[in-house]
């Protein structure tokens, strides 16, 4: 079903001849087409869009379409400059706090929004440092668990821009190796910091001085 089909009884009934006068490329008749959908249809050649979105979905899965990451990553940048972009955005952001409609989406899913900040991170350190980068954020949700593998303790989504000690964070198995699929985990930031402080001997270390004096 498509964003059109879910809402409909928002959508003005308008004509595909009206539609055209005003420059719209899509019309709504408020009647299903053939195969049952009330979504809208475009104005060019009046076909509904939730077929078109179905269809295409079908092609993708047969291996039809293939997706250009290159090309997208530009189109999503020269996006994110336009005025509507940013119009976007700004729904999102006020004065640097997140809307309501950002929030919804965070406590809907808060493992898949940390995901993708994680991911846009990520990508970032690795062009500073000049390292591999390949992730994706469903690849990064597959490979969260609930619970921090090193202390056990379940991870805590503290909000935007709020890091505790059992907050998620991504790291590096062998650092050199870059942001890759199989090079990373998902740990607190409690043993990341731990991790990336000390040497694996500094750590062994102070554990044996301590079971020691116990």
């Amino acid at each position: 079903m498509s964003q059109s089909t879910l809402n409909q009884n928002a959508l003005k009934v308008i004509t595909r001849q009206a539609a055209k006068a005003i420059g719209s490329k899509t019309y709504f008749t408020g009647e299903p087409c053939k195969h049952g959908h009330v979504a809208l249809r475009r104005t060019i050649n009046g076909c509904c869009t939730a077929c078109e979105a179905i269809n295409m979905k079908r092609r993708y899965d047969a291996g039809l379409i293939k997706i250009d990451k290159e090309k997208r990553k530009s189109v999503y940048k020269k996006y994110n400059k336009s005025e509507k972009g940013a119009a976007v955005r700004r729904k999102y952001y006020v004065s640097g706090k997140q809307t309501e409609c950002a929030i919804r989406y965070r406590v809907k899913d808060p493992k898949r929004f940390w995901a993708a900040r994680a991911r846009v991170g990520a990508e970032a350190r690795a062009k500073e440092k000049g390292l591999p980068y390949g992730l994706d954020v469903s690849y990064i949700v597959s490979i969260m668990p609930d619970v921090c593998p090193v202390f056990g303790t379940t991870f805590v989504f503290y909000g935007n821009k709020v890091v505790g000690p059992e907050s998620p964070t991504l790291d590096r198995i062998k650092p050199e190796l870059g942001y890759v699929k199989g090079n990373i985990v998902v740990i607190s930031s409690k043993a990341n910091m731990i991790k990336s402080a000390y040497s694996v001997e500094d750590i062994r270390c102070v554990a044996d001085w301590l079971e020691k004096i116990k």
